[in-house]
């Protein structure tokens, strides 16, 4: 996740699990946006079973949280559960993202 925050781009880290049945649900909505989007955005998916020094970083307590980075590498918002495509689509437009 260190490169996604230090190239330059808007990162969405994903922080979840694969046993998790939203967090499965959420793969393929920001594999959508990383289609459509990925020269402009980073997408980063931190599974917290096997990134505990993450998910501790980040005060990760609830699953799927994904974490929004500017830029510079900054967080500038998260949002915890499942969130539809349009939803995240226009959350990504509202920071400027895309």
């Amino acid at each position: 996740m260190s490169e996604a925050l230090a190239n330059g781009k808007p990162t969405v880290a994903e922080f979840g699990a694969t046993t998790c049945v939203p967090c499965k649900a959420m793969k393929p909505v920001l594999e959508g946006i990383v289609a459509e989007y990925g020269d402009i955005i980073n997408l980063s998916f931190i599974d917290v079973r096997y990134n505990s020094s993450l998910t501790t970083k980040y005060k990760i307590s609830l699953i799927p949280t994904q974490v929004f980075f500017d830029h510079a590498g900054q967080e500038v918002t998260r949002h915890v559960g499942f969130w539809p495509r349009e939803d995240v689509q226009a959350h990504l437009e509202e920071l400027g993202f895309i």
